[in-house]
């Protein structure tokens, strides 16, 4: 088979999967709000705007919401088409990241690894209205990695990577902006030749001055601690919570098509190696002073995982159900994996490249013959009758096995849009 043969059939893969995604949008996209949107329905107005939800900022959330609100009465069926239509220039920005790390005067091949953030296990989420906030915050945190580490390092372009970082705090929390800021960082002190660290430390320190003058002037709407003001947890160190965590990310590499095999021990020893390996790779491009963007990627989305588990108190959640809080950010760390490991001069790295990618097939594969993840669109979006079930309360659907079910405050939530005459209400009335 032929590279070239290669390159169009990962066209072809990309292209079947969106397409798929656009039916599934089409069928099943409904007007009736999900999990945590009943507690932030529109309120008519923007003085909203920098108010927290937990430890999250859901600033471009609740434009849309108010906007939606006053063009559509807040129909969330074309809340759907806006949350997709973000999920689209995610892949847009990943893959011009993706084509600037291709070796010179070789075919690109690697529209493929795309694959991983079409999945059920990203693509889903733009069913999920409320989740619009992690698409911006994904979208953001991409778009400062292209101006940070893919453009060429002008005043303008830095400018832009401390806007993006901060536009991604604000879109959702802090964690992923801190590891994208590192990241920048380390590239400049190993990319910078000798006679040019004096330009490389006030290149971080634009960057860091931006930033702080943007915290700052945000600390006159809101209160930016409150980022992190929930319990630090001491587990961190603790042996467990490495265990956990690694099986977390072990599993993420393969679409948790594992979850029920491996032991979180094997997991610790998988995750040991995988990042050994990493490293040699890592170590590799320090030798030639040229760190690519996919390692912004890789770094800022594990300092992502750790943070926001570490911010919760050492909150992870079970695993006979597989899912840990900011599933979706972790699995946006395999295309940069795959490429690194491709594009790397040792073979065992290579090979280890071939082995991700049959487990991340696989695992799509077990996707879809196991349904999960709402990959058809029918486990609870088959129609807006069997979905309203399941919203009145979670623990009415058997194969919905998550943690977190709890009755949905739906007399509030009801009384709300029949006072703000919200168009849910006509879908749910249909369905009653």
């Amino acid at each position: 088979m032929s590279i070239r043969l290669v390159y169009l059939l990962s066209y072809l893969v990309l292209f079947s999967i969106l397409g798929y995604d656009v039916f599934l949008l089409y069928r099943y996209a409904f007007d009736i709000p999900f999990w945590d949107t009943w507690d932030l329905m529109p309120r008519g107005h923007f003085s909203h705007l920098f108010e927290f939800y937990n430890e999250n900022m859901q600033f471009f959330y609740f434009i849309i919401s108010e906007v939606i609100y006053k063009t559509f009465n807040w129909n969330l069926r074309y809340f759907n088409f806006v949350n997709f239509g973000v999920y689209l220039v995610i892949l847009c920005v990943y893959w011009s990241i993706l084509v600037s790390a291709k070796p010179k005067n070789k075919i690109n091949i690697f529209p493929l690894f795309l694959c991983p953030i079409l999945t059920p296990m990203l693509g889903y989420n733009w069913l999920w209205v409320f989740l619009v906030q992690t698409h911006t915050f994904i979208l953001f945190f991409l778009i400062a990695v292209y101006f940070g580490f893919v453009k060429s390092s002008t005043w303008l372009n830095i400018v832009c990577f401390a806007l993006s970082l901060f536009c991604s705090v604000i879109s959702m929390n802090i964690p992923l902006a801190i590891g994208g800021f590192l990241a920048y960082i380390i590239k400049e002190c190993i990319n910078s030749k000798s006679d040019g660290k004096v330009l490389c430390f006030k290149r971080c320190f634009v960057v860091c001055a931006i930033l702080c003058v943007l915290f700052f002037l945000l600390s006159f709407v809101t209160t930016p601690m409150r980022f992190i003001e929930v319990k630090m947890s001491n587990k961190i160190i603790d042996y467990e919570y490495i265990k956990h965590l690694s099986f977390y990310i072990v599993n993420s590499l393969n679409m948790f098509s594992l979850a029920k095999v491996l032991s979180q021990e094997v997991c610790f020893i998988w995750f040991a190696a995988h990042f050994a390996i990493l490293a040699v790779v890592f170590f590799e491009q320090y030798s030639n002073k040229k760190i690519q963007p996919l390692w912004a990627i890789m770094f800022g989305i594990l300092f992502c995982v750790c943070g926001v588990v570490s911010f919760r108190g050492g909150e992870v959640y079970t695993y006979w159900m597989t899912y840990i809080r900011h599933n979706e950010t972790a699995f946006m760390m395999l295309p940069a994996t795959l490429m690194i490991l491709f594009l790397s001069k040792y073979k065992f790295a290579n090979i280890y490249g071939v082995v991700l990618l049959m487990l991340m097939l696989s695992g799509i594969v077990s996707d879809i013959k196991a349904q999960r993840f709402q990959f058809f669109g029918e486990l609870f979006y088959k129609n807006g009758c069997s979905c309203l079930n399941h919203y009145w309360n979670l623990k009415t659907i058997q194969d919905w096995q998550c943690g977190m079910n709890f009755p949905i405050p739906h007399g509030t939530g009801m009384q709300i849009g029949q006072e703000k005459g919200l168009s849910f209400i006509d879908t749910i009335r249909t369905c009653m």
